[in-house]
């Protein structure tokens, strides 16, 4: 019970610290070009990398963004403690699927997204709470 409670507290800091760093333009730091030492040194150049998926993210509006980068999918669906009913997911041409909902009241609330109709967490989110009902689930 202890470490649960540890690992609640611990995320709800991790997520207040990102909601800071948001709010004051300040996002994960990204590597300067990580291929230009390679180029330099005369290896061949990689194909340009997929842009990396965001999700959760925070509106001020009190909107959330989800995304899940599925590009063989042909059905994503987000279900979670915030929506009445599970919310159907839009393909982009990338193959990133994406829903905006709320908006929100701000607090601590559980979500999966479901993948051609395999539950999983939300990879990118780093808030994961561990529960009795059902193995892991994302935060947001």
């Amino acid at each position: 019970m202890k470490k649960y409670l540890i690992l609640i507290f611990c995320s709800a800091g991790l997520f207040l610290q990102s909601m800071a760093a948001q709010q004051q333009g300040r996002g994960p730091q990204q590597p300067i070009n990580p291929g230009a030492a390679q180029s330099a040194q005369g290896a061949t150049q990689q194909p340009p990398r997929a842009a990396q998926v965001r999700s959760p993210e925070l509106h001020t509006d009190r909107t959330v963004t989800f995304r899940a980068a599925a590009p063989k999918a042909s059905d994503v669906v987000l279900t979670g403690e915030f929506a009445n009913a599970p919310q159907k997911m839009q393909k982009d041409a990338q193959g990133v699927w994406t829903v905006t909902v709320g908006p929100v009241d701000p607090d601590l609330y559980e979500y999966e997204i479901s993948i051609d109709g395999v539950t999983s967490i939300d990879p990118r989110n780093p808030l994961v709470k561990y529960n009795r009902h059902r193995p892991v689930r994302a935060m947001v």
